[in-house]
């Protein structure tokens, strides 16, 4: 069993899923007081899939890139969690989960960094073809790509298809159920850190 978290990007959502199976999922549309909410909203989702702590096999949860905040308190509450339980974790980013969602195209995941460029990605085939950086929108939009996908994708202009799906701890568990748990806690995913990488214009 599995235990998914997602706080990166304004939403806090909990998914519990077993066996390819989502068996509970609640999401709070909520900017602020995210650390108080999610908790309660763990155990919440555990009692509804009918188990307990002990039963959870792994847990998962989004590293990046988003908000600092959501970031920090997601990735807090999973290892806390992960350490209690004496499970191992899956640390997946953003911009890979919304990139599954599109599997059959070449894409730019693009997520909102609430100021005036965006974090990036281009994938083809569910696959990244370039680092994840922060770009200008002016940037962005000369992408050679089929499709902008992400809450970024409302900031482009352009004749190229944009869909504004953005994944939830939902689609978090039923993707991290296949992948293999780190060795070590994972690591968030914060483009505007020391990591950053700035790409150049097209």
């Amino acid at each position: 069993m599995l235990l998914a978290i997602e706080c990166a990007n304004g939403a806090c959502s909990v998914a519990v899923e077993h066996a390819g199976a989502l068996k509970a999922f609640d999401l709070k549309n909520a900017d602020r007081g995210q650390a108080e909410c999610l908790m309660p909203m763990c155990v919440d989702a555990v009692k509804k899939a009918g188990a307990g702590f002990k039963s959870l096999e792994k847990i998962a949860v989004t590293v990046g890139p988003g908000s600092f905040t959501g970031v920090r308190i997601g990735l807090a509450a999973a290892r806390g969690l992960a350490t209690a339980a004496g499970v191992p974790m899956v640390g997946v980013d953003v911009l890979t989960l919304i990139a599954d969602a599109f599997k059959n195209k070449k894409i730019a995941a693009v997520v909102d960094t609430k100021r005036d460029d965006c974090f990036v990605r281009v994938f083809e085939n569910g696959r990244p073809v370039t680092d994840a950086c922060v770009m200008a929108v002016a940037d962005v939009e000369k992408l050679p790509v089929d499709l902008f996908a992400g809450n970024g994708a409302s900031m482009l202009a352009g004749s190229l298809p944009r869909d504004p799906y953005m994944p939830t701890a939902k689609e978090l568990a039923l993707y991290a159920e296949t992948q293999t748990p780190a060795e070590t806690f994972p690591v968030p995913l914060y483009l505007r850190e020391a990591e950053v990488t700035v790409c150049p214009a097209s």
